[in-house]
């Protein structure tokens, strides 16, 4: 939005608030929104008429005023977003000591159990489960086919499922 230059009426909220939303309408879609920026940009130029400094063009300084508070205001939601991600990846609730020993117990079970596992599927499930191997990558290392490490593989979780309790 272009706006003359002319001097700034003493009461710029009153005289320049319908100019002001528009122009921050240009880039907000909510007319709240454009308001609460348009009074960040009014209250940035009282700001500054508090000092000496004369303004050349007060209309423009109030535009450069509604992009830089539109910015702000973006980078204020990001800041946002960015922090609910982090509340998010949370979990839902914190756990009690009962519940970290339940999870230190299955996990002491589970390496147990896969201790117990014979060599071949011990080695199948270790190398896809726990170092991300694919299967065909297993089957070529191993001198096997494709089938086997399936059968392997299986055999392995099905000997684990019923090693550690649901």
């Amino acid at each position: 939005m272009t706006v003359a230059s002319v001097a700034l009426p003493e009461d710029p909220w009153t005289d320049l608030r319908a100019d002001l939303i528009r122009c921050a309408r240009h880039y907000v879609r909510d007319e709240d929104d454009a308001e609460e920026i348009a009074h960040v940009a009014i209250l940035r130029l009282l700001k500054r008429r508090r000092g000496s400094a004369v303004l050349a063009s007060p209309r423009s300084y109030l535009e450069r005023c509604v992009l830089n508070a539109l910015c702000d205001d973006a980078r204020r939601r990001a800041v946002r977003v960015r922090s609910l991600g982090i509340v998010a990846a949370l979990p839902a609730r914190v756990p009690t000591p009962a519940d970290l020993l339940d999870a230190a117990e299955t996990e002491r079970a589970l390496v147990a159990a896969i201790a117990r596992l014979p060599s071949r599927a011990r080695t199948c499930f270790v190398q896809i489960e726990l170092l991300g191997m694919s299967i065909d990558e297993v089957a070529a290392g191993s001198a096997v086919s494709a089938k086997a490490v399936e059968l392997r593989l299986s055999s392995a979780r099905k000997q684990l499922r019923s090693a550690i309790p649901a």
